[in-house]
């Protein structure tokens, strides 16, 4: 490639540096040393003599790479700039970065990428529920933990995440090697099942990504995700009638009861009791009058900016704010339930490595 096409990376640009990193169009100059420090793939490509005809820009020796240069960008923020102040205002903390530096620091064997972006993933996928009580201390706790944002987790490439966590344990032959554990693994197929029960074409046309590379589910995870689907339906709408059932059987089996609280009176509405609503939109549910519920609409996302669910909306502005939470609880109690059982299939249908923690 010409020289004067080349794009220097301003941040990564080092006058003195020995080395020129080149991906598509982007130039990187940056340190051998460093490099072949924590990289052991760099490590043995910088031991190898220059041939006679080894090209030079600016003194530097050149070498070209095929991964995508933004991949290589995160990476190499990560090797060089990670221990400035200044770098936690410019990562992001989506999963895409991390993706990246998983991605690069698998290829070339860098523990030190490959460690915290292990890390941060595992700090997002934890149980698809949300615990109205105990969310804000947790992720608050995480933040501080991380020194940094927590992941941002982006589902419209769910599916690179899967193939990496399984390429990273595939991978992870010591004892004390970076991995996803079971339970982690589950989520995350969970989530590639929310995301093609929202789009039923990418199982088989898979998600892009934005320089157009399209990454696909393996088989096994793609038969999972059809197979799944469908018995995380029923859990799904089993949950929604069971905290229903349970929202009432608390309301009517209260040993305080009397008059103001067996009727609720609602703030707006003081003729409309909430047990009303909460049985109109049972009845619905159990009924099954809108058909099955879409796994997201009674499911939660793992971000900390987590609404209600969707199938309660309706129900939600109906009710005074003690029996939203008394049956936000029910709701969360019901999929945490749910959840055991899901994940269980999900390990099954998937065959993840059993050995896995």
């Amino acid at each position: 490639m010409p020289q004067e096409a080349l794009k220097e990376d301003e941040d990564l640009r080092y006058s003195d540096g020995n080395i020129m990193i080149i991906a598509n169009n982007c130039a990187f100059r940056l340190y051998k040393g460093i490099l072949a420090s924590e990289s052991l793939v760099f490590e043995n490509m910088f031991s190898v003599p220059q041939p006679e005809d080894a090209e030079y820009i600016d003194g530097c020796p050149v070498v070209s790479l095929a991964d995508r240069a933004s991949d290589l960008r995160v990476f190499f923020m990560w090797l060089f700039k990670s221990h400035l102040p200044r770098f936690h205002h410019v990562w992001s903390g989506s999963s895409y970065e991390v993706a990246s530096l998983l991605r690069i620091g698998h290829k070339y064997e860098a523990l030190s990428a490959i460690e915290p972006a292990v890390f941060r993933l595992k700090s997002r996928l934890r149980s698809p529920f949300w615990d109205w009580d105990y969310q804000e201390d947790a992720w608050t706790g995480l933040e501080w933990d991380l020194d940094c944002d927590s992941v941002i987790l982006h589902l419209d490439h769910i599916f690179d995440i899967v193939n990496l966590m399984r390429l990273v344990n595939e991978f992870a032959t010591s004892p004390n090697a970076p991995r996803f554990s079971r339970s982690e693994a589950a989520v995350a197929l969970f989530y590639s099942c929310v995301v093609v029960d929202a789009s039923p074409s990418l199982l088989w046309d898979g998600q892009a990504r934005s320089d157009g590379t399209v990454d696909h589910l393996s088989s096994r995870a793609r038969e999972c995700c059809m197979r799944a689907l469908e018995f995380i339906h029923d859990e799904t709408h089993r949950s929604v009638a069971e905290a229903f059932s349970n929202f009432e059987s608390r309301f009517t089996n209260r040993p305080d009861r009397n008059l103001k609280v067996q009727k609720c009176l609602h703030e707006l509405d003081p003729d409309e009791p909430c047990l009303s609503k909460i049985r109109e939109r049972a009845v619905k549910d159990r009924l099954n009058i809108d058909g099955k519920p879409k796994v997201q609409e009674a499911w939660v996302r793992m971000d900390k900016w987590t609404v209600p669910p969707s199938a309660y909306v309706e129900c939600l502005g109906n009710l005074c704010s003690r029996c939203m939470e008394e049956l936000l609880s029910c709701h969360y109690g019901a999929l945490e339930s749910a959840w055991h059982r899901i994940e269980s299939f999900l390990l099954d249908a998937s065959g993840w490595v059993p050995n896995d923690p």
